[in-house]
């Protein structure tokens, strides 16, 4: 927990934060891949120390003094919680405790059942997906079929570079943002992954992730936003078959597009780099890793994009085709020198809703590193992926 000491000098005004954003004088610059925002003119970034050491700072035009800035040793006064404030965060912690509970008994479920058969979770997607695992001449309706088909589809979800197209769509939520801890941010990516094959040995895969951003209180309080961010698209060129030694791998380019409809929600800058990734599947365990790095590259853009992402994953199928997960989505700020290291644990169940296959399930996560005023604690995640096998 952060704590600040309650000064009088120097204390953030949001009206006039508001005022001034407003009028165009300062602008809400968020820092890549971490959560906390730094004020700035317009015409010029504006280096923090300006008198004190601020972490949000904007600058007076006519004096140059630190005006109203928040810093690590000046508190912000207390506005209080509105109502909905109060019902929101309610509602939170009752998700939090149904999805802790949910996988819970999911965990017991499994324990319990580990050792049946899956005929019938099989059945339900055996239709649809039996190409994908089945031998040939093994009839529609036989038992090995129908589960090597299951079995299939639930391996390729746990691979970030499999020839199957899918539609994921993460719903998560975090909070204390911001300098008093009382920011919070829903954020939903759709992340449509496209195979598309090149010839006989190489598929190329697109992953794309479009985020809808709902931020309240974030970066100060009293400030509350929402839309969309910038969208991050990656592209694995990735061999159709794994290596003598089994390891599957991916590389290609990844490019950050300026496409946020706000200025808080996104740093709104051209930047690209290279990703890749690693992995081995051995039996119902797929473990393995993601990393890229991004710089931005466009002279006019108002933030400088300089960070790494790493991404080690670990997931195990049951023989329900419950899929349990682990990893890390850490992000390194080489220009504000900071982690962002929020660690994430959950499970998703393989089914079919009438004709859709598709897995829905979901976790929690929880902030092991983040930004001077970035998440802390615990934060909840759903997923819902849309399934669409050839």
């Amino acid at each position: 927990m952060r704590v600040t000491q309650n000064r009088s000098r120097d204390r953030v005004n949001p009206q006039e934060v508001q005022r001034r954003l407003k009028a165009g004088l300062i602008a809400p610059v968020p820092a890549p891949g971490v959560a906390r925002a730094f004020f700035v003119q317009k015409v010029a970034y504006l280096p923090t120390n300006v008198g004190c050491q601020c972490a949000l700072v904007y600058k007076a035009t006519q004096t140059g003094q630190c005006f109203g800035a928040v810093c690590r040793n000046h508190g912000m006064p207390s506005l209080g919680d509105t109502a909905m404030q109060r019902l929101d965060r309610t509602f939170v912690a009752v998700l939090k405790n149904g999805a802790l509970c949910a996988l819970l008994f999911a965990g017991l479920v499994s324990a319990s059942t580990a050792q049946q058969q899956d005929g019938q979770s099989s059945q339900t997607i055996a239709a649809a997906g039996s190409d994908e695992g089945a031998t040939e001449g093994a009839p529609g309706s036989d038992a090995a079929a129908q589960a090597a088909a299951a079995d299939a589809i639930a391996q390729k979800l746990s691979n970030p570079v499999a020839a199957l197209i899918s539609v994921p769509i993460q719903i998560n939520y975090d909070d204390n943002y911001g300098p008093t801890d009382k920011g919070s941010v829903w954020r939903t990516n759709v992340q449509p992954v496209i195979p598309i094959s090149l010839n006989d040995d190489w598929n190329m895969i697109s992953r794309t992730i479009i985020p809808v951003v709902k931020q309240s209180d974030v970066p100060l309080p009293g400030i509350s936003e929402s839309g969309m961010g910038d969208i991050v698209q990656s592209l694995f060129f990735s061999p159709k078959k794994p290596t003598a030694g089994g390891l599957i791998w991916g590389v290609g380019p990844v490019l950050n597009l300026p496409t946020s409809t706000k200025e808080s929600l996104g740093p709104e800058a051209w930047a690209a780099g290279p990703t890749g990734l690693v992995l081995k599947q051995s039996g119902p365990w797929t473990y393995g890793a993601l990393a890229n790095h991004i710089w931005s590259f466009a002279k006019e853009d108002k933030t400088e994009i300089n960070a790494s992402f790493v991404q080690p994953f670990v997931s195990y199928i049951t023989p329900k085709k419950l899929t349990y997960y682990l990893n890390t989505e850490s992000t390194y700020n080489w220009e504000t020198k900071d982690w962002s290291v929020p660690i994430n644990f959950g499970a998703n169940q393989l089914m079919k809703v009438g004709n859709q296959i598709m897995q829905v399930g979901g976790g929690l996560r929880y902030w092991a590193e983040s930004s001077e005023f970035g998440p802390e604690g615990w934060g909840v995640r759903l997923n819902i992926i849309f399934v669409f096998p050839k």
